[in-house]
């Protein structure tokens, strides 16, 4: 007869051998079915154990609450009063065993020192030693009495004497953490559901102070997204731990193993639409960039199609941006100072950038390599501009000189003297035959191209500072340090309008489809734009918190761009004077050692524009389908090494895997996305991702359903 009968199911077997084990560790003698000799009847000998069992401890999992055979030793055990329960998995008790006290073994994993086991294994101790005395087995045959000596009375029992009382050792008697037993059911239910609410109110206020604090959402959409939000988390997080449940491995606790590899599935998944489709985009155009961290911007400029702009700063770099989303496309870092002046190609394939370092670099747009770099001024260059033809480059430079250079060689192919003091900037007429650069000398100078030969001059009051051709290359602007903008007919050489404005205007830019305004801007932080035809203002426009550093007009005159030291490039509609994209020279948190582009599969630089979900929806499946076989493969992967690690027995390995093979890959996401975008663009990403984790845990929780049924 042993102390302990347990009843439990064939496919927990290994689970309960270490109970088993862990038991008899202790000195309980047990009883269990892989005990049976080979050839008895094992339904008589398994009754004839559960008969004389003290205690009956059955053990409630996945597979065992199906079996109608621990079912009715369970039964037994209840009847006679001496049932322990101990649960391995969350799962529902079959009714008439719910309100008997079970011990929770669920997040026990085989150490003989947990908490729980050890409470456990107290409470059968006390059953077998005060609970009901097992019943007599009838001996096969009766003892002849020994001679001269009376005949001795059978004991009740047959069961070996107990073995003297243990004094148990001061670790246990310390007091051991409680662990109440629980009842499954609509308690464990209702345990879940507070937990996921707890979850739902923790991130859905997470989320809403983000959109409610920045622009990372806008108005009208806050309250609506805030919902949709805390909605999608709930119902992922309680369709995750159904899903468990059905499989008998739920965790109550707030954020387990398998909502964490769903949630780091879900955000890989949806990875490459936001980096390489820049979904983000739509989002931020309205988003400010505050620049703390960032750098002040020296010189903007436009493509030839208007689609781009290009700005550089004191940061060293250039940067190339989409002009309709405000999306940064790629950064040029090579030179060593500041970086002044810059202009594109006529293609746009290439551009070059005028720095403080006394070189010109030209680059390409479509990888960000230097493709050329123009040595020979001797101080710093502050502009440089591609001719309309794009066989010539020309630079200004405080060394007093302009330079001509041939782009296939990198030569230089004219020096022009004459301006007497700094030459701050320049600009190729529409024809490209002509050069106009302005000194702080207070001169406008035109020179032939390509041989460099003085065409003639006009003079300001004081330094000039910008030059600016109108598209039909029959007028000419400057501005300088007074705050006077000057207009002159190219031909005649004579002035058209002077217009004063209240501080130095830095840049100076023709706008409008036929040129008929002005735009400056300077040290009172304002973009103005005039009518030439009469000098009247057309629009003060506001926006910017330091100088105006560089003005320029798209090529059709719709837009005007502007620099400035408040370390952001701005864009502005001529026609009603509204901000329509920003952007800004601000230092990621992180950088990352290694290139944007890599590993191929995630990129956050080489969309030339954001992803227009509403038209391009085949490039839209495309992207997803990446993301998800990527986080198909990841998954696979983590279930391989979860199975090999269990099968040299690293369980603790075997636990985390899966978790760990996608959690690593969307920390290196997350920082890749840090590294190259605004911050929002993560925020957007961590809450966008709650929208699959939701749809996956709802089909993972139908098929598990599904397949237990079967």
């Amino acid at each position: 007869m042993s102390d302990v009968f347990i009843s439990y199911s064939r496919n927990d077997k290994d689970r309960v051998e270490k109970l088993v084990e862990a038991m008899r560790a202790r000195g309980i003698d047990v009883w269990w079915d892989p005990k049976i000799r080979t050839g008895t009847e094992f339904r008589f000998e398994i009754a004839q154990a559960l008969e004389n069992a003290r205690v009956v401890v059955v053990v409630w999992s996945a597979h065992s609450v199906a079996s109608r055979f621990v079912w009715d030793e369970a039964d037994e055990g209840a009847q006679r009063g001496a049932l322990v329960p101990a649960l391995f998995d969350l799962v529902d008790i079959p009714l008439g065993f719910r309100q008997i006290q079970t011990a929770d073994l669920s997040r026990w994993h085989g150490k003989r020192k947990d908490p729980a086991l050890m409470e456990f294994l107290d409470v059968v101790q006390d059953a077998v030693k005060y609970g009901r005395k097992a019943k007599p087995v009838k001996p096969t045959k009766k003892p002849k009495p020994v001679a001269h000596e009376e005949p001795q009375e059978v004991e009740e029992t047959t069961a070996p004497a107990p073995a003297p009382e243990r004094q148990p050792s001061r670790s246990e008697t310390r007091r051991r953490p409680r662990r109440s037993a629980m009842v499954t059911g609509q308690r464990m239910r209702t345990k879940l559901f507070m937990k996921a609410l707890m979850l739902t109110v923790l991130i859905g206020g997470a989320f809403g102070a983000l959109a409610y604090l920045s622009d990372f959402v806008f108005d009208a959409y806050r309250p609506y997204m805030v919902g949709a939000i805390a909605g999608l988390v709930f119902i992922s997080r309680f369709s995750t731990f159904e899903a468990d449940r059905a499989q008998g491995a739920a965790s109550l606790r707030l954020l387990p193993r398998s909502y964490l590899a769903l949630l780091f599935f879900a955000a890989i998944s949806i990875a490459p639409a936001l980096l390489e489709g820049r979904m983000y985009a739509a989002a931020l155009q309205a988003v400010r960039m505050e620049g703390v961290e960032g750098a002040d911007i020296n010189g903007v400029a436009f493509s030839s199609d208007g689609n781009e702009i290009i700005t550089t700063s004191d940061d060293t770099t250039a940067r190339l941006w989409d002009s309709k989303t405000g999306v940064e496309l790629g950064i040029y870092g090579g030179h060593e100072h500041w970086v002044w002046g810059a202009g594109f190609s006529p293609d746009g394939s290439e551009v070059v950038t005028a720095s403080r370092d006394m070189t010109a670099q030209v680059w390409s747009t479509k990888n960000r390599k230097p493709i050329e770099t123009l040595k020979g001024h001797t101080a710093s260059v502050y502009d440089a501009a591609f001719s309309p033809d794009g066989k010539t480059i020309a630079t200004a430079s405080a060394d007093k000189t302009v330079r001509l250079w041939n782009v296939e060689s990198g030569e230089s192919i004219a020096l022009m003297s004459g301006h007497t003091d700094k030459v701050t900037g320049l600009d190729f007429s529409p024809s490209g035959n002509t050069l106009g650069t302005v000194s702080e000398d207070g001169t406008l100078r035109l020179w032939r191209v390509p041989s460099g030969s003085a065409l003639g001059r006009m003079t300001a009051g004081s330094n000039l500072l910008s030059v600016d051709f109108n598209n039909d290359g029959t007028q000419i602007a400057a501005s300088d340090e007074n705050g006077q903008i000057y207009v002159w007919d190219v031909g005649s050489r004579s002035l058209v309008r002077k217009i004063t404005a209240p501080t130095k205007q830095y840049g100076v830019a023709f706008a409008g489809n036929k040129s008929q305004f002005i735009a400056g801007g300077g040290l009172d932080d304002t973009l103005r734009i005039w009518k030439i035809s009469d000098g009247e203002i057309l629009h003060e426009l506001t926006g910017h918190e330091s100088d105006i550093r560089a003005v320029s007009a798209a090529p059709d005159g719709a837009y005007v761009a502007t620099a400035s030291r408040d370390n952001t490039a701005r864009i502005w509609d001529v026609e009603t004077g509204k901000q329509v994209q920003i952007m800004g020279h601000i230092k990621p948190a992180l950088r990352l050692p290694m290139a944007l582009d890599l590993p191929p599969y995630i990129t956050a630089s080489r969309a030339p524009v954001p992803l227009d979900v509403t038209k391009d929806r085949d490039e839209l499946v495309y992207l997803l389908g990446k993301g998800f076989v990527l986080a198909s493969i990841l998954l696979l992967a983590g279930l391989f090494f979860k199975g090999f690690f269990k099968l040299i027995r690293l369980q603790r390995l075997s636990n985390i895997s899966v978790v760990l093979m996608l959690g690593l890959p969307t920390l290196y996401i997350a920082a890749l996305m840090v590294s190259a975008l605004p911050i929002q663009a993560m925020g957007l990403w961590a809450t966008i991702a709650f929208l699959p984790a939701a749809v996956y845990a709802l089909l993972r929780w139908i098929a598990t359903k599904a397949i237990v049924r079967r």
